[in-house]
C-alpha cells in the first residue's frame, strides 16, 4: 500500500498544475475549422530581407485613391484634338497656305509701278523725310493711329527739314558710317561711300513751270549735270507714332544739252554724304540756301536703279520670272 502511494505521489513531482478546463471552451474549439488545413507552408524568412524591407518607403504613404473612371469622359476625350507643344512641331504658314499680305507695301509698290511704266526718260524714284505741317505751321495731328497713306493733302505742307532735330541727322550718319564699316570689313555687300560739296543753279526752262537744274563743284566752273526735272507724282506717308513723316518721288529726268541764257532764279550749295549699297543710295544732306541764314538738314533715300525695277515690272505683267516680290520687301 505504502509502495504504490509513493509512487502516485513522485508523477507530480515537478510538474505545474493544469488549469481547470471549461467544458463550452471545448465545445466551441471542436466547432472551429483548423486553419492549418490546406495551407501552404510559409517559405523561410531571409534576415537580410527583413531589413532591405523595413529601409523601403511604404509607397501608399501619401497617396490619394484615385477618383473612379467615367466611361463618358474616356469617349470624349477620345474625340478631342491632340494639341503638341510649340516647340516641337513645325509651324505651317495658315490654313490656306498663304504669306500674310502687307496691304500697306504693296499699295507703295503698286503705285511705284502704275505712275512709271509709261515714264520715256530717266525717272528718279526718292524718298524724302520730314513733316506734314498744318496752316498754323505745326505738325499735323490726323485722326490715324499708325502709319497712314494719305490720299488727299490739302490744307497741308510738306517740310523735307530735321533741323529742329538734328540730333536724329546726325545719328544717321553715325549708324550708316558703322554700318559701312562693318560690312567692308566682313567683305559682305559693301556700303560706299561719297562726300560731295556742289552748287546748284535752278532756271526756268521757258515751258510752263518747268526748271532746269544745273550742277557743279563747289569752286569750280565745270558742269557735272544739267537736266530739265519734271514731276511726275507724290505719295504722302504720315506716320504719327514716329519724330518724321515722309513722301515718296517720282520725277522724270530730262537730259538738257544748252546752257540757259537767263541767269538762275535760284541757288543752293549742297554738303552731301551719300552711302550706295546695291539697289539702294542715302543721302544725308546739309543745304545751304540763303547767306547768313543757317543750314536746313536733309535725308533722302533713292532707288539707284529704277529703269532695271520697271524692267521686272514688264516681266510681272506678261506672267515671267520676275524680281518684283523681292524688290517690295527689300526696299
Amino acid at each position: 500500500m505504502s509502495s504504490d502511494s509513493d509512487n502516485s505521489a513522485n508523477d507530480f513531482v515537478g510538474k505545474r498544475k493544469s488549469p481547470p478546463v471549461d467544458s463550452q471552451e471545448i465545445q466551441n474549439s471542436a466547432k472551429r475549422p483548423n486553419d492549418s488545413v490546406g495551407k501552404r507552408k510559409s517559405p523561410p524568412v531571409d534576415s537580410q530581407e527583413i531589413q532591405n524591407s523595413a529601409k523601403r518607403p511604404n509607397d501608399s504613404v501619401g497617396k490619394r485613391k484615385p477618383p473612379p473612371v467615367d466611361s463618358q469622359e474616356i469617349q470624349n476625350s477620345a474625340k478631342r484634338p491632340r494639341v503638341e507643344p510649340m516647340d516641337t512641331i513645325k509651324m505651317e504658314k495658315n490654313m490656306f497656305g498663304l504669306d500674310p499680305s502687307d496691304e500697306f507695301i504693296k499699295e507703295i509698290s503698286d503705285w511705284i509701278w502704275l505712275k512709271t511704266k509709261n515714264c520715256k526718260h530717266k525717272v528718279e524714284v526718292e524718298a524724302k523725310v520730314g513733316r506734314f505741317l498744318d496752316q498754323s505751321a505745326q505738325r499735323a495731328g490726323l485722326p490715324v493711329a499708325v502709319e497712314t497713306i494719305l490720299s488727299n493733302t490739302d490744307g497741308l505742307k510738306f517740310e523735307s527739314n530735321m533741323t529742329e532735330n538734328q540730333a536724329q541727322h546726325k545719328h544717321y550718319n553715325g549708324i550708316l558710317n558703322k554700318r559701312a564699316s562693318q560690312l567692308n570689313q566682313n567683305l559682305r555687300s559693301k556700303i560706299d561711300c561719297v562726300h560731295n560739296k556742289e552748287i546748284d543753279s535752278f532756271h526756268s526752262s521757258g515751258r510752263g513751270s518747268g526748271k532746269v537744274r544745273v550742277t557743279r563743284d563747289q569752286g569750280k566752273t565745270d558742269i557735272k549735270e544739267m537736266i530739265e526735272k519734271v514731276r511726275v507724282a507724290d505719295l504722302a506717308i504720315y506716320s504719327p507714332k514716329r519724330l518724321f513723316d515722309w513722301r515718296l518721288s517720282i520725277n522724270m529726268e530730262v537730259p538738257h544739252n544748252d546752257l540757259p541764257k537767263q541767269d538762275p532764279y535760284y541757288q543752293r550749295k549742297k554738303d552731301r554724304m551719300s552711302y550706295t549699297q546695291q539697289e539702294m543710295q542715302v543721302d544725308l544732306t546739309q543745304v545751304f540756301a540763303r547767306p547768313g541764314e543757317p543750314p536746313t538738314h536733309e535725308l533722302e533715300l533713292e532707288i539707284r536703279r529704277p529703269k532695271f525695277l520697271m524692267e521686272e515690272g514688264k516681266k510681272r505683267e506678261r506672267g515671267l520670272p520676275n524680281m518684283c516680290k523681292l524688290y517690295r520687301t527689300r526696299l
